[in-house]
């Protein structure tokens, strides 16, 4: 069995490298479709003949791939054939060369649906039950003029793109987790006006945020914050709570009109000095007004 497989630092290095077994295999264009077990599970990735002198390739062969991502694989060795003596394919080609095929082993059964170029595009295991569409070229649609599109499944349903993943509507989006009896635990909705989002938790991590909102408002029973700098730039605040504790190490303000307070009572307790300038100063009480030290100077 001829390979050119080699133990070097280029195939250390290689992201992909281990056994896959061909689905399709493109003659003209030497590239087969192979199902490889990655890091994210079973996934299907294409890889170009890197052996010359090959023998030929056959669905359901095992080879030796390698490469640094998924689009610049390349099928560097074979490790099994699967065709034997005991196969056997009935085939219905069409005039332009596409054809569908039952393939026949001891133990396997598989109908399949290839193109002229022998690329697999439809694949039935019967022993298995699993099925499998294969599109290399061209566009894949699902529509309906009247009527739904369902995707159910028990188990996972992944979607993986090397591009834009892109959902659009009209009318609304809805995403939603839901428990054992239908209730939904975690939902997200898009409608034209207005995206709700409701969840026991929520967590959010970034480097980076930017929020513009004309109106906004905020309902909760607590609120905790810790920030390492902040700045707040606001035309008018007002503010409605019952108490109020700040606790700082130093306070520093600014005020370039009127500061006013107004209290029902005052108390100011400091532990050093207290220092107030004016430029002109007047105190003024309605009843009592006492001033007690040790040293009083005046003037």
């Amino acid at each position: 069995m001829q390979t050119i497989y080699e133990e070097s630092s280029v195939i250390k290095l290689s992201k992909y490298f281990g056994p896959a077994k061909v689905v399709s295999f493109n003659k003209g264009d030497y590239v087969a479709a192979l199902l490889f077990q990655s890091s994210n599970g079973e996934e299907i990735v294409y890889g170009k003949l890197a052996i010359p002198k090959c023998p030929e390739i056959f669905e359901g062969d095992t080879v030796l791939i390698a490469g640094n991502d998924t689009n610049n694989l390349y099928i560097i060795g074979f490790l099994n054939h699967a065709i034997s003596n005991d196969m056997e394919s009935e085939r219905l080609t069409s005039a332009s060369g596409a054809y569908t095929s039952i393939n026949k082993t001891s133990n396997k059964e598989k109908i399949q649906v290839c193109n002229k170029s022998d690329e697999l595009i439809f694949e039935y295991d019967i022993e298995s039950g699993n099925t499998r569409i294969n599109i290399e070229h061209g566009d894949l649609e699902f529509i309906t003029k009247d009527g739904k599109i369902n995707f159910i499944s028990e188990q996972d349903i992944y979607f993986k793109s090397n591009q834009n993943i892109s959902l659009e509507s009209q009318f609304g989006i809805r995403m939603s987790v839901i428990n054992k009896i239908g209730n939904a635990l975690s939902h997200l909705s898009f409608n034209q006006r207005k995206i709700r989002m409701s969840s026991p938790g929520l967590s959010i991590t970034t480097q980076r945020s930017d929020i513009y909102s004309e109106d906004m408002k905020y309902v909760g029973g607590k609120f905790n914050a810790t920030i390492k700098y902040s700045k707040l730039i606001i035309g008018r605040l007002e503010t409605i709570v019952n108490d109020i504790i700040t606790k700082a190490k130093n306070i520093f303000n600014t005020v370039d009109g009127l500061a006013q307070f107004k209290a029902g009572r005052m108390r100011t307790l400091v532990k050093s000095t207290l220092h107030i300038k004016a430029q002109n100063t007047y105190l003024k009480s309605e009843k009592d007004f006492k001033i007690n030290g040790e040293k009083i100077h005046l003037g």
